[in-house]
């Protein structure tokens, strides 16, 4: 038999003295890795340890707390802004679609609206503007001539005037009736003198004949006993809480009462007058709630242009407007209209005359 050749062990191609060399190096290679893995393992140690401290230290809750609330305070803040932009730009945009109507030619109603679109103040989406033609173009009547004084020469007149119908004038009371000037000729709604007659007929009675904005008076505990919740009244008048009837009392020109009264023309005017129903003394906005409650009917869902037209000035029944289904003191407001009516009249001009000129 033939005896296979003995294996020769395999022969190092590094040589006998590299070999050991390279597994030290891989080794130490092996043991730096392992080094720098515990390093950085102690790192993320020391960091979730920190990051622990942090979270657990007492004053991170109210850090926290601080921090999201203000986050919250910014994003109200800023979608409050864009939400009162947003309604002053609607408000804009009805103002500039009046002025626009207020022609008492449909033709030019209809160039003011086109232009107004074109220019891009209003929109018209889906283009009904564009179509329109004068003759189904909307307008409204041309306003007319000025419905009180507004220069001083005609106060003055006015002010003889009335000191001869009513009796003396103090100054202040002529100090209030400017100002009601000022606020019913930036008043669209104010457009007949019997109406505005009427008025401040009203306005006269309401509030002592000083045309002063009043507050009622009484103590809190006697208007809680009249006004609060527990009242029949006060429960008609939607006051629901405690101290309802003492905070809701009386106020203005007409003296509005009642939760729910400043409630509807808080929002109506979109002023808070529920969380701050003293605004309601404010001449400017006791004259907004005055012309919402006499010319649109805000109170009693009765106004002005059901007793005075064209036709008629029925002074007596229009108390309805103000004091609903009663006619407390109707004649005296009545006759007091009538005065007013002739004074503004002799100030201002007549208005029928005017209105028959070319």
């Amino acid at each position: 038999m033939v005896k296979a050749a003995a294996k020769k062990p395999a022969s190092n191609p590094l040589g006998p003295g590299l070999q050991p060399a390279i597994d030290d190096r891989l080794k130490e290679a092996d043991l730096g890795l392992k080094s720098a893995d515990i390093k950085l393992k102690e790192a993320e140690l020391v960091e979730k340890t920190a990051w622990y401290r942090f979270l657990s230290a007492p004053l991170t809750p109210v850090l926290i707390t601080a921090i999201a609330g203000f986050v919250v305070t910014q994003v109200t803040n800023s979608m409050q802004a864009s939400a009162n932009l947003a309604v002053e730009r609607e408000k804009n945009k009805g103002s500039l679609i009046l002025k626009a109507w207020e022609t008492g030619d449909p033709a030019v109603s209809l160039r003011n609206l086109q232009f107004l679109v074109k220019i891009q103040l209003i929109d018209d989406p889906a283009g009904v503007i564009g179509k329109l033609t004068p003759e189904d173009a909307p307008f409204l009547p041309r306003p007319g001539g000025p419905v009180v004084p507004v220069s001083a020469s005609d106060m003055k007149v006015f002010f003889e005037r009335y000191k001869q119908a009513f009796g003396t004038i103090t100054q202040r009371t002529v100090d209030n009736l400017t100002q009601l000037f000022q606020d019913i000729s930036k008043d669209a709604s104010a457009q007949d003198i019997r109406q505005v007659a009427y008025v401040l007929a009203t306005i006269r009675f309401e509030t002592a004949n000083s045309f002063s904005t009043v507050t009622e008076m009484g103590t809190d505990a006697s208007l809680e006993g009249r006004y609060g919740p527990d009242s029949p009244f006060g429960s008609a008048l939607g006051n629901t809480s405690r101290g309802d009837g003492a905070r809701y009392r009386g106020r203005g020109y007409l003296q509005i009462t009642g939760r729910k009264n400043y409630q509807f023309m808080g929002s109506a005017l979109n002023i808070d007058l529920v969380d701050h129903p003293e605004l309601a003394v404010d001449p400017q906005i006791a004259y907004r709630i005055t012309s919402l409650a006499m010319f649109d009917g805000r109170l009693t869902n009765k106004k002005l242009a059901d007793y005075i037209t064209a036709d008629k000035a029925d002074y007596y029944n229009a108390r309805h407007v103000v004091d609903g289904g009663g006619l407390g003191h109707a004649s005296d407001i009545a006759d007091a209209a009538v005065k007013l009516e002739a004074i503004l009249r002799e100030t201002v001009g007549d208005q029928s005359a005017q209105a028959s000129q070319p």
